[in-house]
């Protein structure tokens, strides 16, 4: 029987337990991780995920649900991080305009056209890096996250 390798593979991220992030502050940076129920935090060590083949990150999309305050519109900075090699970096900053100030409370994203490889073994988790001119913090953030690869 012929062993089924898949084409496509997708990651998930989620942030902010049933209370969510109080505020979001200017000027700080944010990682979410793959442990839904708990906050993202501003310590660069969340639950990762394991890429288990050689793939490709095609797209990243999702939401922030701001349940409180909006965020005022100056544009926050989200990158797709990686541990690699016994060292973690930054692989890829998917938009330096990404924003939290939806009047609604729901900032729905999605980056496609990425082209950015990853080896079988190399650990993801998002990083967000709030404006330092930020003059309005959001408040009761919610965050979740979906990342699509394909093999490479």
């Amino acid at each position: 029987m012929p062993l089924y390798l898949p084409a496509m593979w997708g990651a998930q991220f989620g942030g902010g337990d049933s209370g969510g992030v109080a505020s979001l502050a200017a000027n700080t940076t944010y990682y979410l991780g793959s442990l839904f129920g708990v906050d993202f935090s501003t310590s660069d060590d969340p639950p990762t995920v394991v890429i288990p083949f050689n793939m490709t990150l095609n797209r990243v999309s999702g939401e922030v649900l701001v349940a409180g305050t909006k965020g005022s519109g100056e544009n926050n900075t989200l990158i797709v991080r990686k541990f690699s090699g016994g060292s973690a970096s930054d692989a890829v900053t998917v938009s330096s305009t990404f924003l939290v100030n939806d009047a609604g409370g729901r900032n729905r994203y999605d980056f496609s056209g990425l082209s950015t490889p990853f080896s079988a073994g190399d650990r993801v988790w998002l990083k967000l890096t709030m404006n330092a001119a930020l003059s309005t913090a959001p408040t009761l953030v919610f965050w979740g996250s979906n990342l699509t690869f394909t093999r490479s």
